[in-house]
């Protein structure tokens, strides 16, 4: 079968993709941005690259397709979500049946459709409406939120659990859920792949247990030995809730309060026909969250939920260049004292848990006040310690260009006002081989030199102790 995976660097589609990989089906995958760890670790997936937005791109992505996995959400996107959302779902009906695709396998939220929604689950209602009155037979499956190591919602539990020994949190925390775990809704989405049926269908998915979100945190708290005590208030509205997140968890503000905001709204399978259609039977959320736990622990993470541009926020376009000033730099050179080997998997494995190299503090301090401005913060680590691609994610930034044992260039996805790089480079000359760091900022009219030269003091006292340590030899 044609296969087209839509959001393959998100968490859903990232996982489908190893999961239906070397099964015997052509998978295209459609991304926003070039990926070049999915393009080495699928060499026989064809990856076609552009945008949600664009009828020309989705049109080509959909050419020759039997199935489409519609996993696309804007939900991590400035501005108004519901409407990117709605203008992709309506690109992609259109071109699917233009193109005679056969069915679309679409993940939607679990919601009851008569009581009143959050905008995060009336928008993924709506798509849901859009994919199946395109005229394609269209698959839907509702479920409530997601467990797995990497995904969003263990990725929140785990932090919260972990960073704070006493909780006060709102009364939603106590609201009926059916979490489901992600290898249970991977069987789904396959098996729907073979299902035929003359219409249409909306499939509601869950674990086979309710629960709560405290009683979720206390699990994973079990689990870790870890004593904490929850107290309810009846106060914190969603937006002091998303920024009470923001604190202490990978969520950003932004997409935190359109998260939170649903879940004052309880999502429990009402009807249990996929069951019995797709013969699934799925695991209890204990079982689901003692699983998570133990890929966490034994760095089993294929796929990181904020390593896509779209759930990072990262606008589709790219800033305009016309409102950029020249280029400033901070470049500095350092004889390299250890081995050059050393040297560059000192650089290699910067940022994540081994930190960055001098003044932690300061870059930790740095990431509070990005994620208090929406941006990612340090939270989003790495998705592995030893090893490094082109896309890949390192706290606040990404990886653009890599070259082994030679050059890594990062470029900020923080909220500066322009736009930052952070390059490293090897290079020979007579007195040995050296180490270049060159901090480049484009600033984005007088504010963005404003932040360049008032934060002068503090990155040269940085970037100095920085490249000192990537080059000096270690003691024995």
């Amino acid at each position: 079968m044609n296969i087209l995976i839509t959001g393959a660097s998100g968490y859903i589609g990232g996982m489908l993709l190893a999961e239906l990989y070397g099964k015997g089906h052509n998978i295209r995958c459609f991304l926003r941005t070039k990926r070049a760890s999915l393009e080495e670790r699928y060499p026989e997936v064809d990856f076609c690259y552009g945008t949600a937005s664009s009828f020309k791109d989705v049109y080509k992505a959909c050419e020759a397709i039997d199935c489409i996995f519609y996993l696309i959400h804007a939900m991590g996107c400035k501005g108004d979500f519901e409407q990117n959302d709605r203008i992709y779902a309506l690109k992609f009906a259109k071109c699917a049946k233009s193109q005679n695709v056969q069915k679309m396998i679409y993940v939607g939220g679990l919601a009851n459709e008569r009581r009143e929604l959050s905008t995060h689950l009336s928008s993924r209602i709506e798509v849901g409406h859009i994919l199946r009155n395109s005229g394609v037979k269209t698959y839907e499956f509702r479920c409530s939120i997601i467990l797995g190591a990497g995904s969003l919602s263990f990725e929140m539990i785990r932090n919260l659990v972990e960073h704070l020994p006493i909780m006060i949190h709102p009364k939603w925390v106590r609201n009926k859920i059916q979490p489901i775990f992600i290898r249970d809704l991977l069987k789904y989405l396959t098996k729907a792949l073979d299902y035929d049926c003359h219409r249409s269908k909306i499939f509601e998915v869950g674990g086979s247990e309710v629960c709560t979100y405290d009683s979720l945190m206390q699990c994973y708290a079990d689990l870790r030995g870890l004593k904490r005590w929850m107290f309810p208030v009846p106060l914190l509205t969603p937006y002091l809730s998303s920024l009470w997140l923001g604190l202490v968890t990978p969520l950003y503000a932004r997409v935190g309060k359109k998260l939170i905001d649903s879940c004052r709204i309880p999502t429990v399978v009402q009807l249990n026909e996929a069951e019995r259609i797709f013969k699934v039977e799925p695991i209890d959320y204990r079982e689901a969250v003692g699983k998570s736990v133990e890929d966490y622990d034994n760095g089993y993470i294929q796929v990181k939920w904020n390593e896509a541009k779209a759930a990072a926020g990262i606008p589709e376009k790219p800033i305009n260049k016309s409102h950029l000033g020249n280029r400033l730099l901070d470049c500095r050179e350092s004889l390299i004292l250890c081995s050059t080997k050393e040297a560059f998997e000192r650089v290699k494995q910067i940022g994540g848990t081994r930190g960055w190299y001098y003044a932690n503090f300061l870059w930790k301090w740095r990431g509070y006040i990005d994620k208090f401005l929406g941006g990612p913060g340090l939270a989003r680590g790495r998705r592995s310690q030893s090893e490094l691609h082109v896309g890949d994610v390192v706290d606040w930034w990404r990886v653009e260009e890599y070259e082994e044992g030679r050059r890594l260039v990062l470029a900020a996805e923080m909220k500066v006002p322009g736009k930052a790089w952070l390059e490293y480079e090897l290079f020979t000359d007579q007195q040995g081989t050296h180490l270049r760091q060159t901090a480049i900022f484009d600033p984005m009219g007088v504010a963005g030199l404003v932040y360049w030269f008032g934060t002068a003091p503090l990155h040269s006292l940085i970037f100095n102790g920085m490249i000192k340590s990537l080059t000096q030899q270690r003691a024995a």
